[in-house]
Parts: C-alpha cells; structure tokens; sequence
C-alpha cells in the first residue's frame, strides 16, 4: 500500500513540476514580447504622445517633462522586465536558488524604487490619482522585492549548505 501511494504521489509530482516548467517557458516568452514591445513604444514615444494627447500635451515644458518623465521610467520598467526574464531562466534551467536570482530582485528593488521618486515627484508637478497609484504600486513592489531578495540570499545559503552536507 506504502508503495502504491509513494509512487502515485511521485507521479503527480512529475506532472505538476511540468506544469510549473510550462508556466516558467510561457512567462518567459510572454516577458519576452513585452520587452520587445515596450522598447518599440519607448522608440515611439515622441510621436504616442503627440497624437494620443494633442490637446493635453502641447509643445511646451510640460510636453518635455512628459516625455522625459516617461522616457526614464519606461526604460527602467524595461531594465525590470529584463531581470524577471533572466530570474525565469534560472528557474527554467533548474535553477531556482542562485545568489544571481537575489542580486536580480535586488536590482529589481531599486528600480522600483526609482520609478516610484519619479511619480512622487510628478504628484507636485502634474498630480492625478493615476500618478499617486503607480507611485505607491511602484514603493511597494520596491519594498516587497528588496525582502525577497533577503529571502533568496537565505534560502541559498540554506540550500549551500544542505548540499555541502549531502
């Protein structure tokens, strides 16, 4: 009976291990196109930003902080979905507790963070509740990513030291 269970139970691991690696492959490839999509929209900015808002946004200061507001933190969210993409092909790879992968959520933090001092500042200068939403979503995702960076450095000390045991 032990036996029956035991390897039924080590076949539905296998399965859902599979399904975990097929979700890791598909969010790999979605992060993929959104990062080659995002370059083309940071490409396109000048021009988005001249006919989706045209009467918002007229030649003037505010059309340059603008722009240069949402340059800075398009590239940056860029940069991010770089790092997610290298911490997926870690986990890919079989991989999933590498210092690498907390050095990749440590810089994810600090981006974040960047990104949320930028809105926080354009609260002041152009204030709206989109502003203060991503400010605050950005601060969070800062906070939480710099605690699980802590997280992964521990569990790879602890898998380091399991396998130098073994």
């Amino acid at each position: 009976m032990a036996k029956y269970l035991l390897y039924h139970l080590t076949k539905e691991m296998k399965g859902l291990n599979n399904v975990k690696n097929k979700l890791s492959i598909y969010t790999y490839k979605v992060l993929t196109v959104i990062s080659y999509l995002g370059l083309a929209v940071l490409v396109t900015l000048p021009w988005l930003l001249k006919n989706l808002f045209p009467d918002e946004l007229e030649e003037g200061i505010f059309y340059w902080y603008m722009l240069i507001t949402l340059f800075i933190s398009g590239s940056l969210a860029c940069f991010i979905i770089r790092e997610l993409v290298s911490i997926l092909k870690s986990i890919i790879n079989g991989n999933p507790f590498t210092y690498e992968i907390a050095k990749n959520l440590k810089t994810i933090s600090s981006l974040s963070i960047v990104i949320a001092l930028l809105f926080f500042v354009k609260c002041f200068i152009f204030p709206t509740l989109y502003t203060l939403v991503v400010t605050i979503v950005f601060a969070i995702i800062g906070l939480m990513t710099q605690i699980f960076s802590g997280l992964f450095k521990l569990a790879t000390n602890v898998k380091n030291e399991n396998d130098f045991t073994i």
